[in-house]
């Protein structure tokens, strides 16, 4: 009916969003766009989504493979502390697993088995999230190996001090 032909509808219009377009998506959909407030929130996501991940990581691997002074060592490693604590990125993570398991069960109990779409659009969602979901889960797996090596390896060597 006419669910059905909204769902196709939306599906024909859909587009493909990357961790760096919602930043922008989020400004559009406001209705005050150029407001301090909405571009506060998109300096803060932009920088606690792509910025400090980036900065974590160029801060343990600059620790791994460029030789510095025992000094500039303990800086590098409290700036990598820094940007591993402002990053969002296992906040995202699991924020997207707990959605992906929440929504079948929202609609098991919400909309029971009376709407066919939403069951379509359900396996659209999960289908779409799977890549990303894994990626995200490898990098957090990474970055948290990363992290647990760069501590065993600084602390057995005195930087704790």
């Amino acid at each position: 009916g006419d669910l059905t032909a909204y769902y196709n509808n939306v599906t024909a219009s859909h587009r493909s969003l990357s961790m760096a377009s919602l930043g922008h998506v989020f400004v559009e959909s406001a209705s005050k766009p150029d407001s301090f407030n909405v571009r506060f929130v998109q300096i803060v996501y932009y920088v606690m989504i792509i910025v400090s991940p980036i900065a974590n990581v160029f801060c343990y691997a600059t620790l791994w493979f460029v030789p510095l002074s025992k000094e500039t060592q303990k800086k590098m490693f409290h700036w990598g502390e820094f940007a591993h604590a402002w990053n969002a990125y296992t906040v995202m993570t699991l924020a997207v697993l707990v959605a992906s398991y929440q929504i079948p069960s929202f609609n098991e109990e919400i909309i029971k088995e009376m709407n066919n779409a939403v069951h379509i659009s359900e396996t659209t969602i999960l289908s779409t999230y799977a890549i990303p979901t894994i990626a995200w889960m490898i990098g957090l797996a990474y970055n948290s190996y990363l992290a647990h090596v760069t501590h065993r390896v600084l602390y057995l060597h005195g930087m704790s001090e």
